[in-house]
C-alpha cells in the first residue's frame, strides 16, 4: 500500500494537496484514510493528519477534525457544505499533525470523493 506524504522538513503544517476531479460534479462526502495505514507499525512510526482545512473551489476554508485511529481499510468520512454546484478543485491543507513515533513527516494513505445519487434507487422485495 502506498501513501501521499508531505515532502518537506517537520510535520509538514501548512502542506497542501489539491484535488481536481477529472469531471467536475457535486461531491457530498471526502473519505479519508488517514496515515501510513498498511500496517499497525507503519501508521504509528509515520506522523498522521489530525486537523485538515478544507476549501471547495477556493472558497473560505473549514476546518475538519480527524481522530487518531487506525482504521484498517475503513474510511473516516466529512460532509462538505451543501451546495447545488459542481466542485471543481478541493484543498485539503494539513492545520495538525499527530506526530509520528519514528518519522518526522505526515501521510494519507488514500482519499475518495463520494458523490449523491441523482434519484432515489428502486427498492425491489425479494420473492
Amino acid at each position: 500500500t502506498h501513501a501521499w506524504v508531505e515532502g518537506v522538513p517537520g510535520d509538514g503544517l501548512g502542506e497542501s494537496l489539491v484535488i481536481i476531479p477529472n469531471n467536475p460534479a457535486r461531491i457530498r462526502q471526502i473519505g479519508i484514510i488517514n496515515g501510513y495505514a498498511s500496517s499497525d507499525e507503519l501508521y504509528q512510526a509515520n506522523g498522521r493528519v489530525s486537523a485538515l482545512d478544507v476549501s471547495v473551489n477556493g472558497d473560505k476554508p473549514f476546518r475538519v477534525l480527524i481522530p487518531d485511529e487506525r482504521l484498517g481499510s475503513r474510511m473516516f468520512y466529512f460532509d462538505l457544505p451543501a451546495s447545488k454546484d459542481t466542485v471543481k478543485s478541493i484543498k485539503l491543507t494539513i492545520a495538525g499533525v499527530y506526530p509520528g513515533a519514528k518519522f518526522h513527516d505526515t501521510a494519507i494513505s488514500r482519499i475518495v470523493l463520494v458523490q449523491p445519487l441523482e434519484k432515489a434507487p428502486k427498492v425491489m422485495p425479494v420473492r
